[in-house]
């Protein structure tokens, strides 16, 4: 081979590696666009598949306060999905705290079932021994006059007793 003709073929290679390079690109931008394509034919074949497909569904608790229990329901069906009592530390998020903790209080944050709680669900589900009267402010037993119920509870409190509870 004649020099020229080497010069000549070393261009064409340099050419031929260009257009692979070129072409490997295209098939990698390509192939960008077919991975998430892949992606959600595999997601659609699970669903097929299992015949149910996952979604968030938007939820909010509705809360009977003189029953003392909360509703879990969908906001799309309004399907129930779970109940569960009112816990004392729920009770107190609707009120305006001015930061000064009462006496006798407690850290709010501290969501494990109280004293209180307890005897709130055993005088809810009706057991014969949780029937006295329970002031759920106090977390004491009403005595005598002190409590009437929950509106005339001298200090503020909430009365139960038995299945006509009456819990805020």
């Amino acid at each position: 081979m004649t020099a020229s003709e080497l010069v000549e073929r070393g261009n064409e290679l340099a050419a031929e590696l260009t257009g692979i390079t070129k072409l490997e690109y295209a098939r990698s931008r390509v192939n960008a666009k077919i991975k998430p394509k892949k992606e959600r034919v595999d997601e659609l074949a699970v669903i097929i598949e299992n015949k149910r497909e996952e979604r968030d569904v938007k939820c909010e608790w509705f809360h009977d306060w003189q029953g003392g229990k909360k509703t879990l329901r969908r906001m799309d069906t309004f399907e129930e999905l779970e109940t569960d009592i009112i816990r004392e530390w729920e009770r107190q998020q609707h009120l305006k705290f001015t930061g000064e903790v009462a006496p006798g209080g407690y850290d709010v944050d501290d969501a494990e079932m109280t004293e209180t709680d307890e005897k709130a669900r055993r005088v809810l589900e009706g057991e014969p021994e949780a029937s006295a009267a329970i002031c759920l402010y106090h977390d004491t037993p009403c005595e005598g006059d002190q409590c009437d119920g929950w509106d005339d509870c001298q200090n503020g409190g909430v009365k139960a007793r038995g299945e006509e509870a009456a819990i805020q």
